[in-house]
């Protein structure tokens, strides 16, 4: 994923709390059998959606990955942005400009980075072919998925 500016957005594994594992994929996946989607709500930069991905192609299911999140993250993290950015040493980036802000991943406008982050991150991690980012709020994510049943583009 390029940045409009020509600079790459690199995969990075600094969020140390996606809780999700392989047996909890599996357990659910044993009791719903093979359906056509698993869908997260709340991706953030990728961590659960790529556990996921990754433990669908080793049980080789069908299923494909749906992520619905805005990608602007946690209120915490605007409120406390500052500290976490000291916390990590986030202070410059590779190519020497300023960091904005930590774990929002802002540029130098302000802009959060989460969702540019998140593509990087399933990229890198090879899940591109069956992980779908929706960049919307849980509630438009939820209205979308209901409309779409339906007019019968989902079962």
């Amino acid at each position: 994923l390029d940045h409009p500016c020509g600079s790459p957005y690199k995969p990075q594994d600094r969020y140390p709390d996606s809780h999700l594992t392989p047996e909890i994929v599996r357990t659910v996946m044993s009791w719903v059998g093979d359906p056509d989607l698993w869908l997260e709500v709340g991706s953030f930069v990728g961590d659960s959606a790529i556990t996921t991905a990754r433990t669908l192609k080793e049980l080789h299911v069908k299923t494909g990955v749906v992520c619905i999140d805005p990608f602007t993250g946690m209120v915490d993290m605007w409120v406390d942005r500052k500290g976490i950015r000291q916390m990590y040493g986030l202070h410059k980036r590779a190519t020497g400009a300023t960091v904005a802000d930590g774990l929002l991943l802002m540029d130098e406008f302000g802009h959060s980075r989460i969702y540019e982050t998140f593509l990087a991150n399933v990229r890198g991690a090879g899940h591109e072919d069956i992980v779908m980012p929706i960049r919307v709020s849980s509630i438009t994510g939820m209205r979308l998925l209901r409309k779409l049943y339906e007019y019968r583009r989902l079962d």
